[in-house]
């Protein structure tokens, strides 16, 4: 499946979500969502989104850049 067109929700599965805490420093603690979603012809793929950044749009659109990154693939360094 090319993911050059833009997905829509019809074309995405959620398996599961769950909001963590995370300390990055001691006494700092941030709120991720956890999201594992799957698009026809592609493996399952997880995704850690900010709370604050964490929308129905705002999904769609890092699901998006997730597949096109991983089609793409790694982006390796030149020698």
């Amino acid at each position: 499946m090319s993911v050059k067109k833009p997905l829509s929700w019809d074309q995405v599965r959620i398996i599961a979500s769950s909001e963590i805490a995370i300390q990055p420093q001691p006494g700092i603690t941030k709120k991720l969502v956890v999201v594992t979603y799957v698009v026809e012809g592609h493996p399952p793929r997880t995704l850690w989104v900010p709370s604050e950044e964490y929308t129905r749009d705002q999904l769609l659109k890092r699901i998006q850049q997730d597949l096109e990154e991983a089609v793409r693939g790694p982006v390796l360094p030149k020698a």
